[in-house]
Protein backbone atom coordinates (compact mmCIF):
# COMPACT_ATOMS: atom_id res chain seq x y z
CA UNK A 1 0.00 0.00 0.00
CA UNK A 2 1.31 3.44 -0.85
CA UNK A 3 0.60 6.64 1.00
CA UNK A 4 0.42 10.20 -0.34
CA UNK A 5 3.19 12.52 0.85
CA UNK A 6 2.83 16.29 0.89
CA UNK A 7 5.46 19.00 1.04
CA UNK A 8 5.54 22.65 0.16
CA UNK A 9 6.32 22.86 -3.57
CA UNK A 10 8.03 26.20 -3.00
CA UNK A 11 10.50 25.09 -0.38
CA UNK A 12 14.21 24.99 -1.19
CA UNK A 13 16.05 21.73 -1.69
CA UNK A 14 16.94 20.11 1.61
CA UNK A 15 20.64 20.60 0.92
CA UNK A 16 20.93 23.90 -1.00
CA UNK A 17 24.75 23.80 -1.02
CA UNK A 18 25.04 20.33 -2.56
CA UNK A 19 24.97 16.78 -1.21
CA UNK A 20 28.10 14.81 -2.13
CA UNK A 21 28.66 11.06 -1.90
CA UNK A 22 32.29 9.88 -1.73
CA UNK A 23 32.89 6.31 -2.88
CA UNK A 24 36.42 5.36 -1.80
CA UNK A 25 37.81 2.19 -0.19
CA UNK A 26 41.08 3.70 1.07
CA UNK A 27 40.31 5.18 4.49
CA UNK A 28 43.12 7.77 4.48
CA UNK A 29 42.08 9.18 1.10
CA UNK A 30 38.42 9.16 2.08
CA UNK A 31 39.09 11.21 5.24
CA UNK A 32 41.07 13.82 3.32
CA UNK A 33 38.47 14.12 0.54
CA UNK A 34 35.66 14.43 3.05
CA UNK A 35 37.43 17.24 4.92
CA UNK A 36 38.22 19.12 1.70
CA UNK A 37 34.62 18.97 0.46
CA UNK A 38 33.11 19.84 3.84
CA UNK A 39 35.24 22.98 3.95
CA UNK A 40 33.44 24.09 0.79
CA UNK A 41 30.11 23.92 2.67
CA UNK A 42 28.87 20.65 1.20
CA UNK A 43 26.98 17.86 2.93
CA UNK A 44 29.12 14.72 2.63
CA UNK A 45 28.35 11.01 2.91
CA UNK A 46 30.91 8.23 2.51
CA UNK A 47 30.79 4.59 1.44
CA UNK A 48 33.57 2.13 0.60
CA UNK A 49 31.85 -0.30 -1.78
CA UNK A 50 30.16 -0.09 -5.14
CA UNK A 51 27.00 -1.87 -4.03
CA UNK A 52 26.64 0.58 -1.13
CA UNK A 53 27.11 3.47 -3.54
CA UNK A 54 24.40 2.22 -5.90
CA UNK A 55 21.95 1.73 -3.04
CA UNK A 56 22.58 5.27 -1.82
CA UNK A 57 22.44 6.87 -5.27
CA UNK A 58 19.15 5.19 -6.21
CA UNK A 59 17.65 6.24 -2.86
CA UNK A 60 17.84 9.84 -4.16
CA UNK A 61 19.02 13.16 -2.80
CA UNK A 62 22.64 12.95 -4.01
CA UNK A 63 23.83 15.83 -6.20
CA UNK A 64 27.43 14.76 -6.89
CA UNK A 65 29.27 11.45 -6.59
CA UNK A 66 33.05 11.38 -6.16
CA UNK A 67 33.74 7.86 -7.43
CA UNK A 68 36.96 5.85 -7.13
CA UNK A 69 37.18 3.70 -10.23
CA UNK A 70 39.29 1.07 -8.45
CA UNK A 71 36.75 -0.37 -6.03
CA UNK A 72 37.29 -3.88 -4.60
CA UNK A 73 33.79 -5.30 -5.17
CA UNK A 74 32.37 -3.57 -8.26
CA UNK A 75 34.02 -2.00 -11.29
CA UNK A 76 33.85 1.77 -10.95
CA UNK A 77 32.79 2.06 -14.58
CA UNK A 78 29.81 -0.19 -13.85
CA UNK A 79 28.80 2.00 -10.90
CA UNK A 80 29.04 5.04 -13.21
CA UNK A 81 26.89 3.41 -15.90
CA UNK A 82 24.16 2.41 -13.46
CA UNK A 83 24.25 5.82 -11.81
CA UNK A 84 23.74 7.56 -15.14
CA UNK A 85 20.88 5.17 -15.91
CA UNK A 86 19.06 5.24 -12.56
CA UNK A 87 19.87 8.79 -11.41
CA UNK A 88 20.64 10.85 -14.54
CA UNK A 89 20.51 14.17 -12.68
CA UNK A 90 23.29 13.07 -10.31
CA UNK A 91 26.70 14.17 -11.57
CA UNK A 92 29.73 11.88 -11.21
CA UNK A 93 33.38 12.88 -10.80
CA UNK A 94 35.70 9.89 -11.13
CA UNK A 95 38.99 9.38 -9.30
CA UNK A 96 41.70 7.23 -10.89
CA UNK A 97 45.43 6.55 -10.80
CA UNK A 98 47.69 8.37 -13.23
CA UNK A 99 48.39 5.04 -14.98
CA UNK A 100 44.65 4.58 -15.63
CA UNK A 101 43.98 7.66 -17.76
CA UNK A 102 42.48 5.50 -20.51
CA UNK A 103 39.85 4.42 -17.99
CA UNK A 104 39.22 8.08 -17.15
CA UNK A 105 38.60 8.79 -20.84
CA UNK A 106 36.16 5.88 -20.94
CA UNK A 107 34.38 7.29 -17.88
CA UNK A 108 33.99 10.70 -19.50
CA UNK A 109 32.48 9.02 -22.55
CA UNK A 110 30.05 7.22 -20.25
CA UNK A 111 28.83 10.53 -18.84
CA UNK A 112 31.19 11.45 -15.99
CA UNK A 113 31.40 15.21 -15.46
CA UNK A 114 35.17 15.30 -14.75
CA UNK A 115 38.03 13.25 -13.33
CA UNK A 116 40.73 13.56 -10.67
CA UNK A 117 43.98 11.60 -10.55
CA UNK A 118 45.73 10.12 -7.52
CA UNK A 119 47.40 11.45 -5.51
CA UNK A 120 44.49 13.90 -5.44
CA UNK A 121 45.34 17.59 -5.23
CA UNK A 122 43.08 18.49 -2.31
CA UNK A 123 43.25 22.22 -3.10
CA UNK A 124 41.45 21.53 -6.39
CA UNK A 125 38.73 19.20 -5.12
CA UNK A 126 36.44 21.95 -3.84
CA UNK A 127 36.64 23.85 -7.12
CA UNK A 128 35.83 20.79 -9.22
CA UNK A 129 32.81 19.98 -7.03
CA UNK A 130 31.68 23.64 -7.17
CA UNK A 131 31.77 23.63 -10.98
CA UNK A 132 29.96 20.31 -11.04
CA UNK A 133 27.11 21.56 -8.81
CA UNK A 134 26.87 24.78 -10.83
CA UNK A 135 26.71 22.86 -14.11
CA UNK A 136 23.98 20.61 -12.71
CA UNK A 137 21.92 23.61 -11.57
CA UNK A 138 22.41 25.43 -14.86
CA UNK A 139 21.38 22.38 -16.87
CA UNK A 140 18.18 21.96 -14.88
CA UNK A 141 17.30 25.65 -15.11
CA UNK A 142 17.96 25.73 -18.86
CA UNK A 143 15.91 22.58 -19.42
CA UNK A 144 12.96 24.00 -17.49
CA UNK A 145 13.14 27.37 -19.26
CA UNK A 146 13.27 25.66 -22.65
CA UNK A 147 10.27 23.47 -21.86
CA UNK A 148 8.15 26.37 -20.58
CA UNK A 149 9.03 28.41 -23.67
CA UNK A 150 8.01 25.53 -25.96
CA UNK A 151 4.68 25.15 -24.18
CA UNK A 152 3.98 28.87 -24.33
CA UNK A 153 4.85 28.94 -28.05
CA UNK A 154 2.39 26.23 -29.10
CA UNK A 155 -0.12 27.65 -31.58
CA UNK A 156 -2.34 24.59 -32.15
CA UNK A 157 -4.30 22.95 -29.35
CA UNK A 158 -3.70 19.46 -30.78
CA UNK A 159 0.07 19.93 -30.37
CA UNK A 160 -0.11 20.95 -26.71
CA UNK A 161 -0.66 17.61 -24.87
CA UNK A 162 2.42 15.97 -26.34
CA UNK A 163 4.55 19.00 -25.52
CA UNK A 164 3.31 19.01 -21.90
CA UNK A 165 3.98 15.32 -21.26
CA UNK A 166 7.39 15.39 -22.96
CA UNK A 167 8.34 18.43 -20.88
CA UNK A 168 7.10 16.79 -17.68
CA UNK A 169 9.29 13.72 -18.24
CA UNK A 170 12.30 15.92 -18.97
CA UNK A 171 12.10 18.34 -16.04
CA UNK A 172 11.04 15.80 -13.37
CA UNK A 173 13.41 13.00 -14.37
CA UNK A 174 10.43 10.70 -14.89
CA UNK A 175 10.09 7.56 -16.99
CA UNK A 176 6.46 8.21 -17.93
CA UNK A 177 3.83 10.97 -17.91
CA UNK A 178 0.06 11.07 -18.39
CA UNK A 179 -2.16 14.06 -19.06
CA UNK A 180 -5.83 13.99 -18.05
CA UNK A 181 -8.50 16.56 -18.86
CA UNK A 182 -11.61 17.18 -16.79
CA UNK A 183 -14.71 16.75 -18.97
CA UNK A 184 -18.03 18.58 -18.68
CA UNK A 185 -19.38 15.97 -16.25
CA UNK A 186 -16.36 16.28 -13.96
CA UNK A 187 -14.81 13.00 -15.09
CA UNK A 188 -11.24 12.50 -16.25
CA UNK A 189 -10.16 11.53 -19.74
CA UNK A 190 -6.58 10.66 -20.66
CA UNK A 191 -5.52 12.58 -23.75
CA UNK A 192 -1.77 11.94 -23.85
CA UNK A 193 0.81 9.54 -22.42
CA UNK A 194 4.57 9.49 -22.66
CA UNK A 195 6.60 6.39 -21.80
CA UNK A 196 5.51 3.15 -20.09
CA UNK A 197 2.77 3.97 -17.54
CA UNK A 198 1.86 1.64 -14.66
CA UNK A 199 -1.92 1.90 -14.88
CA UNK A 200 -2.15 3.75 -11.56
CA UNK A 201 -2.19 7.26 -13.05
CA UNK A 202 -5.97 7.60 -13.41
CA UNK A 203 -6.66 6.70 -9.80
CA UNK A 204 -4.02 9.14 -8.59
CA UNK A 205 -5.40 11.89 -10.82
CA UNK A 206 -8.87 11.40 -9.36
CA UNK A 207 -7.50 11.87 -5.85
CA UNK A 208 -5.91 15.16 -6.90
CA UNK A 209 -9.20 16.45 -8.33
CA UNK A 210 -10.94 15.66 -5.06
CA UNK A 211 -8.26 17.16 -2.79
CA UNK A 212 -7.41 20.05 -5.17
CA UNK A 213 -3.70 19.77 -4.35
CA UNK A 214 -0.70 17.85 -5.60
CA UNK A 215 0.24 14.45 -4.19
CA UNK A 216 3.31 12.22 -4.14
CA UNK A 217 3.16 8.44 -3.63
CA UNK A 218 6.08 6.10 -3.00
CA UNK A 219 6.69 2.69 -1.49
CA UNK A 220 10.27 1.41 -2.03
CA UNK A 221 10.57 -1.43 -4.58
CA UNK A 222 6.85 -2.24 -4.41
CA UNK A 223 5.18 0.53 -6.37
CA UNK A 224 6.29 3.16 -8.88
CA UNK A 225 7.01 6.63 -7.46
CA UNK A 226 4.20 8.89 -8.69
CA UNK A 227 3.46 12.61 -8.52
CA UNK A 228 0.16 14.11 -9.68
CA UNK A 229 -0.27 17.86 -10.07
CA UNK A 230 -3.55 19.70 -10.80
CA UNK A 231 -3.66 22.07 -13.76
CA UNK A 232 -5.71 25.08 -12.72
CA UNK A 233 -7.03 28.19 -14.42
CA UNK A 234 -8.59 30.87 -12.22
CA UNK A 235 -9.06 28.35 -9.41
CA UNK A 236 -10.76 25.78 -11.67
CA UNK A 237 -9.08 22.41 -12.28
CA UNK A 238 -9.04 21.71 -16.02
CA UNK A 239 -6.71 18.72 -15.92
CA UNK A 240 -4.13 16.70 -14.01
CA UNK A 241 -0.51 16.01 -14.97
CA UNK A 242 0.88 12.72 -13.61
CA UNK A 243 4.50 11.53 -13.76
CA UNK A 244 5.96 8.17 -12.77
CA UNK A 245 9.28 6.46 -12.25
CA UNK A 246 9.87 2.73 -12.46
CA UNK A 247 9.45 0.63 -9.28
CA UNK A 248 12.62 0.65 -7.21
CA UNK A 249 13.72 4.07 -8.42
CA UNK A 250 14.01 6.96 -5.93
CA UNK A 251 10.99 9.08 -5.13
CA UNK A 252 10.61 12.51 -6.68
CA UNK A 253 12.63 15.06 -4.74
CA UNK A 254 11.17 18.51 -3.90
CA UNK A 255 13.01 20.21 -6.76
CA UNK A 256 11.57 17.81 -9.34
CA UNK A 257 8.07 18.31 -7.91
CA UNK A 258 8.46 22.08 -8.07
CA UNK A 259 9.59 21.91 -11.70
CA UNK A 260 6.63 19.68 -12.53
CA UNK A 261 4.32 22.27 -10.96
CA UNK A 262 5.78 24.97 -13.20
CA UNK A 263 5.20 22.82 -16.29
CA UNK A 264 1.62 22.07 -15.17
CA UNK A 265 0.95 25.79 -14.66
CA UNK A 266 2.45 26.68 -18.06
CA UNK A 267 0.37 23.95 -19.69
CA UNK A 268 -2.84 25.17 -18.05
CA UNK A 269 -2.24 28.74 -19.19
CA UNK A 270 -1.44 27.62 -22.73
CA UNK A 271 -4.54 25.40 -22.88
CA UNK A 272 -6.74 28.23 -21.63
CA UNK A 273 -5.26 30.62 -24.20
CA UNK A 274 -5.69 28.19 -27.10
CA UNK A 275 -9.26 27.30 -26.10
CA UNK A 276 -10.12 30.99 -26.06
CA UNK A 277 -8.46 31.47 -29.43
CA UNK A 278 -10.47 28.57 -30.83
CA UNK A 279 -13.74 29.96 -29.48
CA UNK A 280 -12.93 33.41 -30.86
CA UNK A 281 -12.12 31.94 -34.26
CA UNK A 282 -15.50 30.16 -34.31
CA UNK A 283 -17.22 33.49 -33.59
CA UNK A 284 -15.29 35.15 -36.38
CA UNK A 285 -16.21 32.37 -38.81
CA UNK A 286 -19.88 32.54 -37.81
CA UNK A 287 -20.00 36.29 -38.32
CA UNK A 288 -18.33 35.94 -41.70
CA UNK A 289 -20.92 33.41 -42.85
CA UNK A 290 -23.82 35.61 -41.67
CA UNK A 291 -22.78 38.56 -43.82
Amino acid sequence: MTFPVHASPNRRERYPHGHVLIVEDEASILVMLKAAIQRAGRIVECVARGDQALDRITAGGIDVVLLDLGLPDTAGIEVLKRSRRDAPDTEVIVVTGTHDLAVAVQALRQGAYDYLTKPVNLSKVGGVVDRCVEARTTRRTTRLSTCVHKIASISELDDLPGCITTSAVAVAGASAASLFLVDQDGGLKVIETQGPTSGQALGRAKQVVVSRRWHRWWMPSESPPIVAWPMQVEGRIIGVLVVEREPGQPTFEPGAIERLGIVAAAGALAADRLIKVGALQKDVNRLSRSR
